[in-house]
């Protein structure tokens, strides 16, 4: 029952690890030299990585969420419904559409045309502080963002919140308080990481829009 959870882990960690050197090295850079700056090249390839490990990331909670429940929940089905072919396949898929969608709006930010002031409030390139340079149309810019919202952060979230009721009712339902201690044990490693994510990213989000508002 820990082999797919540990695939899992090792997965999320080195998405976490490529995730934070997608910014954090060049933020140190300016910080060392003093210099507030960066290429529109290498604006274009950190939107690109930030994107792709930013939704695999999501998709990796949301997927060692269902793990647990699958565990938990329907434990006699688990190995049917977690074989290693299916988590590998699941992982393979969500790269290819985690790539694809960070290709495309790394593409569709190119036909940009930014205006003379190309200053904005943040240590990493945002899509949506970049938008708001642009004197071009940005209207399939916006769609590719809503899109990308709904299917790297709402779908996941949802998933998470679903499987963590389910897991939460089924414990709730046995009267053993060593069953009940345990199976919070097995999930709650998850629970703490998945929550804090989310958190924090709805935090960082909000500041980032209010950011954006002062910017006009």
């Amino acid at each position: 029952l820990h082999s797919p959870m540990y695939f899992f882990l090792a997965n999320l960690s080195l998405t976490d690890a490529c995730f934070t050197s997608a910014s954090v090295p060049k933020m140190l850079a300016n910080i060392h030299t003093q210099s507030w700056t960066i290429s529109y090249s290498e604006c274009l390839v950190q939107l690109y990585f930030l994107i792709l490990f930013g939704g695999l990331d999501n998709f990796l909670l949301a997927v060692m969420a269902y793990d647990r429940y699958v565990a938990i929940c329907q434990p006699l089905y688990y190995s049917t419904a977690m074989s290693c072919q299916l988590c590998a396949l699941m992982l393979g898929m969500r790269w290819m559409l985690s790539n694809f969608a960070a290709l495309l709006h790394t593409l569709l930010l190119t036909r940009v045309v930014f205006c003379a002031h190309k200053a904005i409030r943040h240590f990493y390139c945002d899509p949506r502080a970049l938008l708001k340079l642009a004197c071009s149309d940005t209207h399939i810019n916006e769609v590719m963002l809503i899109t990308m919202g709904l299917m790297f952060l709402t779908t996941p979230l949802m998933l998470i919140i679903l499987s963590y009721v389910r897991i939460s009712c089924a414990v709730f339902g046995i009267s053993s308080s060593t069953v009940e201690s345990l199976l919070y044990l097995w999930f709650s490693p998850h629970s703490g990481p998945a929550l804090l994510w989310v958190s924090s990213g709805c935090v960082f989000t909000s500041s980032i829009n209010s950011l954006c508002r002062q910017g006009k």
